[in-house]
């Protein structure tokens, strides 16, 4: 049967709300013919696709819907060239569809499952996965929107599950989001709302609020994954991280935290106490975002991405708590004025990660078995930035920092003083530690800080 005869075969009438509609199908197992109905069809049909694999990539430029017969074997798969799926018409529904295997990127562009251009579109009931990114809600200048994304599983994309840019007034309900780099992107992207989904088992964060406000992020489920923001002005409330409550504080001071959490993270607060706690398996145990003159004390935190995070925060005191096995054991981004004392700091892949952060002090602590023990960096952009805007002015003195793979290391980062720190023996001369400055594209030389007093015994920590 030729394809102008399928097509008219399969037009049919159907009646959805109080309107009358064509819908249209085709066989399976068809190379071009999802896109072969869309050029023919109307700006309000509803195309029905019958189980099978069709091996495309699909442009939909007008208001339809789009029906597979079973999401699990109605398959559209992108043979890992460009988006599976590219939505620029306003009000478009797809369901029903297993959708997979997106290209990975171009110079400037990466490619997703379903890249959706416009406003007004629902995607529900699908299963997207093996793409670059699972879901890309890409800005427009027009007003909201108004995306929904519910119940779905998007899981095993290479990149994020779901990347919102420059959107708002989206609906992200009642999802599995599992096993991807990310679950949740939101950069920067206002008055979104993230409700009921199940996160889990995602690399590095499960939800990453990044320079976005007024979204509302409730009722979700995480599991060995967790929060992440680097923005205030949003709604956390009523979420879980491994069973226990995900506790999130913005505005709020003079309050401890001492009872059985799976995250914290704390927000624009001052003179908070976290104590006496376990945390562990998710991104970040503890997450203070420009807040100031806090507390964080007897806390084990184990098996975390970061185990303790302190992002553009000051006056932060991290004294006797046990950081072992996380990837980052404590992280300091952009934060100064900070004292690390009196810790236990062991098996992780850094020890001590300091980032771009400028006047803490890190002294009398075990720093011991890390991959790296302690780690200075800066990712400012011009050489010269280094030196009001890197790792500068930091105190490292009177540690134990031994049997680590690498004890002390450095890249970029200047005017840090190491003092009497015991290096697993007995020193006469001073302890070079050897690091690099970058000077051009590309371009590094080999740079030292100097030890010049190291202990002759450990201290008793």
């Amino acid at each position: 049967m030729n394809r102008n005869i399928l097509l008219a075969v399969g037009v049919i009438l159907l009646f959805l709300g109080v309107g009358v509609q064509p819908a249209i199908a085709i066989g399976s197992d068809s190379l071009g013919f999802i896109q072969d109905l869309i050029d023919n069809a109307s700006d309000g049909d509803t195309i029905y696709i019958p189980s099978g694999t069709y091996y495309e990539n699909i442009v939909i430029d007008k208001s339809i819907s789009l029906v597979g017969e079973d999401r699990d074997t109605t398959i559209i798969d992108g043979s890992g060239v460009g988006d599976v799926v590219f939505i620029s018409a306003d009000w478009v529904n797809i369901t029903g569809f297993t959708i997979r295997n997106s290209g990975v990127f171009t110079i400037s562009y990466y490619e997703a499952g379903i890249d959706i251009n416009s406003k007004y579109v629902t995607i529900t009931d699908n299963n997207i996965s093996n793409n670059y990114r699972g879901i890309n809600i890409d800005y427009t200048f027009e007003g909201p929107h108004s995306i929904i994304i519910m119940d779905n599983v998007i899981s095993n994309n290479i990149f994020y599950g779901i990347d919102i840019i420059f959107s708002f007034n989206n609906i992200i309900k009642g999802n599995s989001i599992s096993n991807n780099l990310g679950g949740i992107m939101l950069h920067p992207s206002d008055s979104n709302t993230i409700i009921d989904n199940v996160i889990f088992d995602n690399d590095r964060y499960g939800i990453y609020l990044w320079g976005s406000q007024s979204n509302t992020i409730s009722n979700n489920s995480f599991f060995n994954d967790g929060l992440y923001v680097s923005s205030d002005n949003n709604i956390v409330e009523n979420n879980t991280v491994n069973g226990k409550p995900l506790v999130y504080l913005e505005e709020e001071s003079d309050e401890v935290i001492d009872y059985e959490v799976g995250q914290i993270i704390i927000v624009n607060c001052n003179n908070i106490t976290v104590e006496n706690l376990n945390l562990s398996k998710t991104i970040i145990g503890i997450e203070f975002y420009q807040s100031h003159s806090c507390t964080i004390r007897n806390i084990d935190c184990f098996k975390c991405k970061s185990g303790i995070l302190l992002l553009s925060s000051t006056g932060i005191t991290i004294i006797v708590n046990n950081i072992r096995s996380n990837s980052r054991g404590i992280h300091l981004d952009n934060s100064k004025l900070n004292n690390i004392s009196r810790n236990n700091i062991s098996n992780n892949s850094y020890g001590v990660y300091i980032e771009d952060s400028q006047s803490n002090t890190i002294s009398n602590n075990n720093i011991l078995k890390n991959d790296e023990g302690v780690y200075l960096t800066s990712y400012a952009y011009y050489f010269f930035d280094i030196f009001t805007d890197g790792s500068i002015n930091n105190i490292i003195l009177k540690n134990n920092i031994f049997g680590n793979k690498l004890n002390a290391d450095f890249e970029n980062s200047f005017l840090n003083r190491w003092r009497w720190n015991y290096w697993g023996r007995p020193r006469l001369l001073p302890k070079l530690i050897l690091g690099t400055i970058d000077v051009g594209d590309r371009a590094f030389i080999y740079w030292f800080n100097i030890d010049w007093l190291p202990a002759k015994e450990p201290y008793d920590i």
